[in-house]
């Protein structure tokens, strides 16, 4: 996969945080909103009710309460590994293993265990902590905090042999996302970067991509947000939304005022390459096909929409739209879908996000051969 992980619990995290957003529309006068819906294929596939999903080691998978699932791209089907009865708060798949941090005979631990077999292999124990996050790269665990509302604490480093733990960064919230050799930290309210050398466990790089913004809960109305990042096409993907209405308000029932900026920066230089600014980006950018891609809010009642952005030309050069499923219950697709992709295929993940037990909807696009369904050579 070339972005980072998406996974059930970021959404959760964003929806309780963020509620609705108002309807999509870009403001750079050589946009084009046209319907590129000829240049793909969208296949459907359904979920097992009750899994959340993740991306890793290449691949799409599923974790259901006593079972992985692995996605079969070839043959678009699903295939299950039993595991353990675990309560699982996050998890990945990285490394050749399943990573699960959860509860299990009344203890808390990170759990490896072989994806193919289901067998456990090792166990680390961990504090509970609900904001926790973490991934496996560079032969190490990283265990951060990324809930918006939560206070800012430690950055950890878990060796899986050892189980030695180390503090890399004493105060950060947001996402961390391995690229390049390094361990890149975007914090998700005040927009500092920081980039760690995980041979030294030193941050040998920082900037900035925007003001600090105030998340205050307690506020009625306020001028907050937050940011959110993937990294590909040799560049750092930033989006800022900047809400002005705070969460006790009615911003649930009317929207929130927001305004978004997907900024693109150059990993090496710092350079803003691209600023394009749009209302209801929800989800994280991602690359794929040397475009950006964003998921967009449209009508709930019948469908959402994926803008596709070239970065050269710095606006939107068409747009998908993702009809509501007929097989959906009902808020199942009540957000736009969370995107992730892999070399051949653009995945888009639709859940109700709201339950305890979600039922997601995957669909797969891919690339039409138009030369050859034209009968070009």
């Amino acid at each position: 996969m070339r972005v980072p992980r998406a996974s059930f619990s970021a959404a959760r995290w964003l929806v309780c945080t963020l509620a609705t957003l108002s309807v999509f529309s870009l403001r750079v006068p050589a946009q084009t909103n046209g319907d590129i819906g000829n240049e793909y294929t969208i296949t459907t596939l359904e979920v097992p009710k009750g899994a959340s999903f993740s991306t890793g080691d290449g691949k799409l998978w599923f974790l259901r309460k006593d079972e992985l699932l692995r996605l079969d791209a070839d043959q678009n089907r699903l295939i299950p590994v039993p595991i353990g009865d675990i309560k699982a708060r996050s998890w990945i798949v990285s490394g050749g293993s399943l990573w699960i941090f959860g509860k299990s005979e009344k203890s808390w631990a990170i759990r490896r265990i072989d994806p193919q077999t289901g067998k456990l292999l090792d166990t680390i124990g961990l504090e509970d902590n609900r904001d926790q996050q973490f991934l496996y790269a560079y032969g190490s665990i990283w265990v951060w905090t990324d809930f918006m509302l939560a206070k800012n604490k430690p950055v950890l480093r878990i060796d899986p042999e050892t189980k030695r733990v180390i503090e890399v960064s004493n105060s950060f919230k947001g996402q961390l996302l391995a690229s390049d050799g390094k361990i890149w930290m975007l914090g998700v309210e005040d927009g500092n970067i920081k980039c760690l050398d995980p041979q030294s466990d030193k941050v040998v790089d920082e900037f900035s991509v925007g003001r600090e913004h105030d998340n205050g809960i307690l506020k009625g109305r306020f001028k907050g947000g937050h940011y959110s990042y993937g990294i590909g096409e040799g560049a750092l993907w930033v989006l800022d939304a900047q809400e002005t209405y705070g969460i006790l308000t009615n911003a649930a029932v009317e929207g929130p005022r927001v305004k978004g900026v997907l900024s693109g920066y150059d990993l090496k230089t710092h350079e803003r390459i691209a600023k394009i600014e749009n209302d209801a980006a929800l989800w994280l950018p991602t690359t794929w096909k040397g475009y950006v891609w964003l998921s967009t809010r449209g009508d709930d009642r019948s469908g959402h929409y994926i803008s596709r952005i070239d970065p050269k030309l710095q606006h939107t050069v068409g747009r998908l739209f993702i009809p509501i499923s007929s097989k959906a219950p009902r808020y199942a697709e009540f957000l736009p879908p969370m995107l992730v992709s892999s070399e051949d295929s653009l995945w888009a993940v639709s859940g109700n996000w709201f339950s305890k037990n979600p039922t997601l909807l995957l669909r797969r696009i891919q690339a039409k051969d138009l030369d050859n369904a034209n009968g070009e050579k």
